[in-house]
């Protein structure tokens, strides 16, 4: 179990061995983190499971357009959608952050006008049970835990 508060930000994605990806509850997510000096954010408890993922994201991920000139904006559900076509293809880790905000950018038809910042957090105990760390990688490991996926500023 784990307990979560949002702080602002949208509703993570949870992923399970064999079933869809789903976004978590979204009651009260409280204010944007360090914008009230004493703000307090409700705290809900969830459960994981043994083996999971849990990708945590900006808003600048789903505020991107759907199409060259579009109104309309890909949102949670399109983000969801798009996840869950990934991991049906079999990418998980690095790879599915990297096709996700790769297919972001290309739905948005170029560069996203909002910053993006995603984390994706993983537990896979039949992988650690066989040394493999807890998700598969396309290159050596390197004492690098996390990388910025390209840094995006708002324009002026």
């Amino acid at each position: 179990d784990v307990y979560k508060r949002q702080a602002g930000h949208p509703a993570p994605l949870l992923a399970r061995h064999g079933r869809p990806a789903r976004l978590l509850p979204y009651e009260d997510g409280g204010p944007a983190l360090g914008l009230l000096p004493r703000a307090r954010w409700p705290r809900r408890q969830v459960e994981l499971g043994a083996a999971w993922s849990l990708m945590m994201y900006t808003d600048g991920l789903i505020e991107g357009r759907v199409g060259t000139g579009g109104s309309e904006r890909l949102g949670q559900d399109g983000m969801v959608a798009m996840v869950n076509g990934r991991l049906d293809e079999g990418l998980a880790g690095e790879e599915l952050l990297e096709a996700a905000v790769a297919e972001v950018r290309e739905l948005n038809g170029g560069e996203l006008t909002d910053d993006v910042a995603v984390l994706l957090l993983g537990r896979d105990p039949e992988r650690i049970r066989r040394g493999g760390g807890s998700a598969p990688r396309s290159r050596p490991a390197s004492p690098v835990v996390a990388r910025p996926l390209g840094v995006q500023r708002p324009p002026l």
